[in-house]
């Protein structure tokens, strides 16, 4: 792995986790996630689909093998903070589509918050693969990444601040859209 990591920096290839993807992936049968509250966002179509995946999944997982997928998750978050310390750049992301069982579009994108912090990175390395990551990633540093003057009215306010803790990344007060402000009850 830290062969391969020194091959990403050295041709400056990007690396997006998506953990959240790979922890439904292995955790499929979690009550987590099929319990989730959030799934009230999600047509009652995909829902069945997903539970019907994530049944067949474990069903045709014999028990050694659920253990060593499990087992092998932390392996990932391990390598996510190696890749990180080694210098791979790095964004933030979700991995969403119907295939991806329990993975909410939005939600998901909190949980992936959490999952990073859990691997060892820290509150900045999260908030910048969210925002200043990607405008890198996209050659548009001069209009987004940073809230600064003449670039695009795009933010997000929070309540808390997100480099105490990467919770406070959820705690959503407004959003301000191409400079429409949305407060927190227009956006419930």
């Amino acid at each position: 792995c830290q062969t391969l990591a020194q091959a990403f920096v050295q041709n400056e290839t990007w690396q997006v986790p998506t953990l959240i993807r790979l922890r439904t992936q292995n955790f499929g049968s979690d009550a987590l996630y099929r319990n989730d509250p959030n799934l009230i966002y999600v047509s009652r179509a995909t829902r069945a689909l997903w539970e019907q995946l994530a049944l067949e999944y474990v069903a045709n997982l014999s028990a050694s093998t659920s253990a060593t997928l499990k087992q092998y998750y932390g392996l990932e978050q391990k390598v996510t903070k190696m890749l990180k310390q080694s210098g791979v750049k790095m964004m933030a992301g979700s991995d969403t589509s119907t295939s991806a069982v329990w993975v909410i579009p939005g939600f998901s994108l909190h949980q992936e918050f959490r999952e990073l912090a859990a691997s060892g990175l820290s509150p900045l390395e999260i908030l910048q693969m969210t925002t200043l990551n990607p405008a890198e990633f996209l050659s548009r540093q001069s209009t987004m990444g940073t809230v600064d003057v003449g670039k695009n009215a795009d933010l997000v306010v929070l309540d808390a601040n997100p480099m105490l803790d990467v919770a406070n990344l959820s705690k959503i007060a407004a959003v301000v859209m191409k400079g429409k402000y949305f407060s927190k009850a227009a956006l419930d």
